[in-house]
């Protein structure tokens, strides 16, 4: 799954969601100055809640697009053709738009809580990620809820 904007913004409900994003859309931009004196190297961004966000937007309408709580599926967790790879942090998959609110730091934290409890998952069966949500979704649900339960 390539999480998007609008999976976010129209709720799309996943069996295997599991990681809450709770940013909003903070999209970043070039800074123009950067884009002047440094044309295709910029370094330095813009975003909307710059205070000079109207001086330098050129004409961007600069705005917030608040929404709920979001869960993010597992299969945005994992490669999809490199067997027993996973990911958590800004390398998951998602496009450019429904990276900004998943890349904070309370977010890709969850991500590893989630990535190291379906590490135990794939451990006790030998198995490959994607295999969480064909045979052990329901047992990966309990694991997220209470890891206690699976201690030795």
């Amino acid at each position: 799954v390539i999480l998007n904007q609008n999976d976010i913004i129209n709720r799309v409900s996943y069996p295997d969601s599991c990681v809450a994003i709770t940013w909003y859309f903070d999209i970043h931009y070039p800074h123009p100055q950067n884009s002047r004196f440094f044309p295709g190297e910029e370094f330095r961004s813009v975003a909307y809640d710059d205070p000079n966000w109207e001086k330098f937007s050129g004409g961007q309408p600069g705005y917030y697009l608040p929404f709920k709580p979001y869960f993010m599926p597992f299969r945005c967790l994992y490669s999809r053709n490199i067997p027993n790879l996973m990911m958590a942090g800004r390398n998951i998959s998602v496009s450019h738009v429904a990276l900004a609110p998943s890349r904070v730091m309370i977010t890709t934290g969850e991500m590893g809580t989630v990535v190291g409890r379906a590490a135990y998952l794939l451990k006790k069966y030998k198995a490959d990620p994607f295999m969480i949500c064909e045979k052990y979704l329901d047992e990966f649900r309990e694991v997220l809820l209470d890891p206690h339960k699976f201690e030795k």
